[in-house]
């Protein structure tokens, strides 16, 4: 299946992009797992469910991923 949406991380005005420093600073193997989750959230957009993404309110959604046994959003 290929990708059908563009996934773009917030730009602060100084041009930093928390999401993706987050994501650098994570460990190789939740890294590797956070990036599936994006892959997979750029193949099917707003119509990934649970367990993988969740609507918190007004059209807004969380990407949810489970990194050591924790839940992390994006």
């Amino acid at each position: 299946m290929g990708k059908k949406w563009h996934v773009t991380y917030y730009s602060k005005q100084d041009g930093s992009k928390p999401v993706g420093k987050y994501i650098d600073d994570l460990p190789y193997n939740e890294q590797t797992k956070t990036l599936s989750f994006i892959e997979l959230l750029e193949e099917e957009g707003p119509n990934l469910h649970r367990p993988y993404a969740d609507i918190l309110e007004d059209g807004i959604h969380e990407l949810r991923i489970k990194l050591n046994g924790q839940k992390k959003t994006a």
